[in-house]
């Protein structure tokens, strides 16, 4: 699957959840629904890894040679919950 395509499915998969979260407003217990939203939440931050991984690498694999390629994967893969200045400071090392 290519970039494009996991973005997309990802957003679809999202915006998914949230139809059936907003749905079920008024219908179901609101305890459910607050369940429901802090699931969403947690459902959206693993969304951002995954595609922040996806885009990296592939910025990686059309930028650099197989050996910075090889890197990033490997930086990737280890790469949970990241922070906004750990973002910024990997970001830096990609694009001069």
């Amino acid at each position: 699957m290519n970039t494009q395509n996991l973005l997309d499915a990802e957003y679809n998969r999202l915006d998914k959840q949230i139809r059936v979260i907003e749905d079920s407003i008024g219908k179901c217990p609101e305890e459910l629904i607050v369940l429901s939203c802090q699931i969403m939440c947690v459902s959206i931050c693993g969304s951002l890894e995954q595609c922040l991984k996806a885009i990296f690498t592939e910025y990686a694999n059309q930028q650099s040679d197989h050996k910075l390629e090889n890197v990033i994967a490997k930086i990737c893969t280890n790469f949970r919950t990241p922070k906004p200045k750990n973002l910024e400071e990997f970001v830096g090392l990609l694009d001069p």
